[in-house]
């Protein structure tokens, strides 16, 4: 495990600045068309020798904005968010749910494009049915397609 400290707020801004650059570099063309409402699904390594697959939905800007209504916010801190996600969004981020075997019930919380496999709605219906489960998913036909239309030009 490598852990890094900062001597200011600022050096710690302008490595995060870098590192976001680099993983911008690693976006390939249907990467960076993934999009408010759609699907994508990615493998993480643990680093102990386990693999899990993490599926993901993109909210909407409307159904964030319905959310943030609910929650009381009035319409100059839903314009703020907006600002914020626009920033995060042309940076790679999207903004969604995450389930996997860790979280099924959903994590919110931003994943970089990079890291995605655009997946239909109906293969993320099939991947949590099998509740996550990367060594069952892994054997629907779709799986490695999936990858596989990610590589196509």
């Amino acid at each position: 495990m490598h852990i890094q400290s900062f001597d200011s707020f600022e050096d710690l801004q302008k490595t995060l600045n870098a590192q976001i650059e680099k993983a911008k570099t690693w976006i390939l063309p249907r990467q960076a068309a993934i999009t408010f409402g759609d699907h994508w699904m990615r493998i993480w390594d643990s680093g102990y020798g386990e693999k899990f697959l993490i599926c993901g939905y993109i909210h909407t800007v409307e159904e964030l904005d319905r959310e943030e209504r609910r929650l009381g916010a009035s319409e100059e801190e839903i314009l703020e968010e907006h600002e914020t996600m626009e920033y995060s969004y042309n940076n790679g981020f999207r903004f969604g749910t995450a389930y996997s075997v860790i979280e099924p019930r959903g994590e919110l919380g931003d994943t970089h494009v990079s890291q995605m496999v655009p997946i239909t709605k109906e293969e993320f219906e099939d991947a949590k049915l099998l509740r996550w489960e990367l060594e069952l998913v892994a054997d629907l036909p779709w799986f490695s397609k999936a990858v596989e239309r990610l590589r196509a030009v």
